[in-house]
């Protein structure tokens, strides 16, 4: 089950796991998320879809992702 939502500026924001998870389990949660979102793209949709992506704890620093590995590893 993926719950995520959109706010105003177009950013998604979706849990992927909790600290005590491991680096796969997270992992394969982010890549679940991730091919749902590049499946919901609209096919009139021009331009970039994902621009990008940063995940982090609730209150920590961001972590930056590599967009084309990510889409690569989605599919």
């Amino acid at each position: 089950k993926i719950e995520f939502r959109i706010d105003s500026g177009g950013n998604v924001h979706a849990p992927v796991g909790k600290v005590s998870f491991d680096a796969e389990k997270l992992k394969g949660n982010l890549l679940t998320l991730m091919d749902a979102l590049f499946k919901a793209k609209p096919s009139t949709a021009k331009g970039t879809y994902v621009k990008k992506v940063t995940i982090s704890a609730t209150m920590g620093p961001g972590v930056n992702i590599d967009i084309p590995e990510l889409q690569a590893l989605a599919k």
